[in-house]
């Protein structure tokens, strides 16, 4: 949850229309206040030709930066295009919650590798990415969490077959 001085704000999918997703950010006065869409355009989705964007994990950097790690599908995704299927992540900045940037690079994409040998997976979608953060005051990632499948995107079964742990050297 985004949480600026006196308001709490929360990045929340805007136009989910099957399988074109885009993110905005709401705001309201507390945690269990009523949430309103912020004016304005989304802040990514495939009207500004970054992909469709789910499954937000928000967070705020020790120097009061917001960032957001999503999932990021379908054309003009930070993987290469529609071809990198459902594996990809894109990472998301503000510096006021307000005015987004998107990184160039993917947060991560379908290759996986595995720190008991060393070798290379590929998953066949990687979704729902989650952080852990040290606890020091450093707060940095150390950990990112995803639901994933070796299988394809399970479209007829609509789960996930594993969950992945990433950890950041």
């Amino acid at each position: 949850m985004l949480s600026p001085p006196s308001t709490y704000s929360r990045l929340t999918p805007h136009s989910f229309r099957f399988p074109l997703t885009s993110l905005r950010v709401a705001g309201g006065r507390g945690t269990c206040s009523t949430y309103v869409k912020r004016a304005g355009p989304p802040i990514v989705g495939p009207e500004n030709g970054t992909g469709s964007h789910e499954d937000p994990f928000v967070w705020v950097d020790r120097r009061g930066n917001y960032h957001a790690l999503t999932h990021n599908q379908g054309d003009g995704n930070r993987c290469g295009g529609g071809s990198a299927g459902h594996s990809c992540g894109a990472h998301l900045f503000s510096r006021d919650s307000y005015r987004w940037g998107i990184s160039g690079k993917a947060a991560y994409s379908s290759a996986v590798r595995l720190k008991s040998n060393a070798s290379v997976v590929n998953t066949g979608t990687r979704q729902r990415p989650q952080l852990v953060f040290s606890d020091d005051e450093a707060r940095r990632p150390l950990y990112l969490f995803n639901g994933a499948s070796f299988e394809g995107n399970n479209p007829d079964l609509h789960m996930l077959t594993h969950t992945l742990a990433f950890e950041f050297e």
